[in-house]
């Protein structure tokens, strides 16, 4: 059913699960939500049904960002538990740190990928990333979906985690990261 994020997704619920046995309640934020009337379950992976689910399940809160108007209305009929932000997920990552202090879970999946230039893509995860940076905190898992190898959404996600120390969890069609101790801050202030 989840195709290639099949693994991404078994990997992203066990480490979920695994935290909220001794940190629940959790904090699951994404960017980019479910974006079509009939779920499209092996193209886009409807990450926004299984962490509402999850959110539900585990009394968490799932907080979901898109820019468009209309994937926006889809999220919210589809996760009526969720928090669903209209608007750059850049900026309103920014916005997060007023009123949440930690994030449990970070995905990214917002800026669609052409692969024959992923780097505007890329350099939009990165951009989320460093924007939530503050709210990342030791053992946080950070997972960015379309990956091919070196290529993808997640490449220079990778590149900063590596340096950071994170851990990598996933080399998949997503990537996957564990947040070191005392990651605050590593990113400017300016995202």
């Amino acid at each position: 059913m989840l195709g290639a994020r099949a693994k991404g997704f078994e990997k992203l619920f066990v480490l979920l699960r695994k935290r909220a046995s001794f940190r629940a309640p959790l904090v699951l934020v994404e960017t980019g939500c479910v974006r079509y009337e009939d779920l499209n379950w092996i193209g886009d992976g409807c990450s926004s049904i299984l962490f509402h689910a999850f959110a539900s399940e585990t009394k968490s809160r799932f907080v979901t960002i898109d820019i468009e108007k209309q994937h926006c209305a889809i999220a919210r009929k589809h996760c009526p538990g969720a928090t669903v932000i209209c608007g750059d997920s850049v900026c309103e990552l920014h916005k997060l740190r007023a009123t949440v202090p930690r994030i449990d879970l970070l995905y990214l999946d917002s800026y669609d990928i052409d692969w024959n230039n992923p780097h505007p893509s890329a350099l939009h995860h990165l951009n989320e990333l460093c924007a939530a940076s503050p709210m990342l905190v030791e053992g946080s898992l950070i997972f960015v979906d379309d990956n091919r190898g070196d290529v993808g959404k997640g490449m220079y996600v990778r590149q900063y985690l590596e340096q950071i120390g994170a851990k990598q969890i996933l080399d998949d069609y997503m990537i996957g990261f564990v947040m070191p101790q005392s990651s605050r801050n590593h990113c400017p202030d300016g995202a």
